[in-house]
């Protein structure tokens, strides 16, 4: 090997007009240095002959700029299948990667806080992903902002998958925009996989005017399962930044996930859900109103199709909400069941019958208040 990387080395500078070069061959799977090569190089016989210049190795005495290391993302894209390993370390990422197929992208050593995908400068997020093949895993996401929605991540109508990565310091501002942290369009098919799972969403925000908030999560459908959702919120005290401070959903799933300490300036600063969005196994605790506006539901309000097995704890306003702020002209068959509401200092139980919409059917089972 070393051999060949001399000969290569020499023809190369030969064919290119070069004056200096160098080349190292690792291995791929372990790091290990196979060969090393510098030229001008020298004949150790002839040691005392040789120029300081051809002395020098270059390939370890002098100091480089590092090459981007999404220049090998974004060549890759082009092959379905493949996976791309990144290095324990912090990578600057200077534009938007569009995961359009098969392509897995993940963290080498299994922990995200080891591998971390910075902005390097503002006005794009870091992922959208188009394919349900497409997956992004053992990642940190940090310092993104999108005018649009889905500051760090967007998961298009084809699908994708988002594991065990901390999604952080990421926005989304504009005209009716959401999900500061991740936004999830509503999937093409019912056998289209959109799934987040794992992840952890801090310090996100959606920034906006007549926007349906969600600043750490906004989604129209998909599973969002075994996640953590804390200290979001809107970067502007504009009163009509959005509601639901942490989680908006107007479809999918919300599973066995944790909203804590988030903050909205208008009506649910945790969870805001309508349609045909079921949460379920949720803890959603101590998440605050910061705007002038009334106070609405500090846990949930909407009208998804199910609320379930959730503990609920709310320092202020109202804890279930049902029928405010909608744009359905009738909300039936809702059911909230086996949960527990702790610490109200509302109204624990909330429905709207005045508008906009007629509420009917509203099924209430096994509901616990302290």
């Amino acid at each position: 090997v070393q051999f060949e990387t001399e000969d290569a080395l020499k023809w190369g500078i030969g064919e290119f007009g070069a004056g200096t070069g160098w080349c190292i061959v690792m291995d791929a799977r372990t790091g290990a240095v196979l060969a090393m090569a510098s030229q001008p190089d020298f004949e150790p016989l002839l040691y005392g002959r040789a120029s300081d210049a051809a002395k020098k190795n270059r390939a370890i005495e002098f100091n480089y700029e590092p090459g981007s290391v999404m220049k090998v993302i974004t060549a890759a894209a082009a092959i379905d299948g493949c996976t791309i390993v990144l290095s324990a370390d912090t990578h600057l990422v200077g534009a938007e990667i569009i995961l359009d197929r098969a392509l897995k992208i993940r963290g080498k050593t299994g922990c995200p806080e080891d591998v971390i995908l910075k902005a390097k400068s503002s006005g794009y997020r870091l992922f959208r992903m188009l394919d349900p093949a497409a997956e992004v895993l053992d990642l940190t996401i940090h310092g993104f902002s999108v005018s649009g929605s889905g500051g760090g991540i967007s998961i298009g109508a084809s699908g994708g998958i988002v594991s065990n990565c901390v999604i952080r310091s990421c926005t989304a501002s504009g005209y009716a925009v959401s999900g500061g942290g991740i936004y999830i369009t509503k999937p093409e098919s019912d056998d289209t996989v959109s799934l987040v799972d794992s992840v952890v969403v801090s310090n996100c925000g959606a920034t906006c005017i007549h926007g349906s908030g969600g600043h750490a999560l906004s989604m129209a459908g998909g599973i969002v399962r075994n996640s953590l959702f804390v200290h979001n919120a809107p970067s502007t005290s504009e009163n009509d930044s959005g509601s639901g401070g942490a989680v908006r959903a107007t479809g999918g799933e919300l599973v066995n996930c944790t909203v804590a300490l988030n903050k909205s300036t208008y009506a649910a600063t945790g969870v805001h859900a309508s349609g045909t969005a079921r949460v379920r196994d949720c803890v959603i605790s101590q998440n605050t109103l910061t705007g002038s506006l009334t106070p609405h539901a500090q846990s949930w309000y909407g009208t998804a199709s199910c609320f379930s097995n959730c503990v609920c704890w709310c320092g202020w306003g109202r804890t279930l909400e049902l029928g405010l702020e909608t744009w359905a002209s009738r909300i039936s068959g809702v059911v909230f069941e086996n949960c527990d509401l702790i610490h109200n200092a509302g109204a624990a139980l909330s429905v709207h019958l005045g508008g906009p919409a007629v509420v009917e059917d509203a099924t209430y089972r096994n509901i616990r208040i302290e």
